[in-house]
């Protein structure tokens, strides 16, 4: 299976990646296609900026709208 061979298949392998669900298969396959370096460098960038800092964001943000929303339920 060609990881990246279209846009459709690009964007499921980065969503792959981002949730961490199954990322070490798209690793695999991207180190076996020539630049084992390359590879390994693009999915640790992709899990640490991405499933690590980002949904870490993202959550605080919602987490932040939540206790906002019981605030203002106390207030009433």
């Amino acid at each position: 299976m060609v990881i990246f061979d279209n846009v459709g298949y690009s964007f499921l392998a980065i969503f792959q990646m981002v949730t961490l669900e199954g990322w070490s298969f798209v690793l695999y396959n991207m180190m076996d296609t020539g630049h084992p370096l390359m590879g390994v460098f693009i999915c640790s960038s992709l899990v640490v900026l991405c499933a690590f800092f980002l949904l870490n964001v993202i959550l605080a943000v919602l987490a932040e709208s939540i206790s906002e929303d019981d605030f203002e339920e106390k207030e009433e």
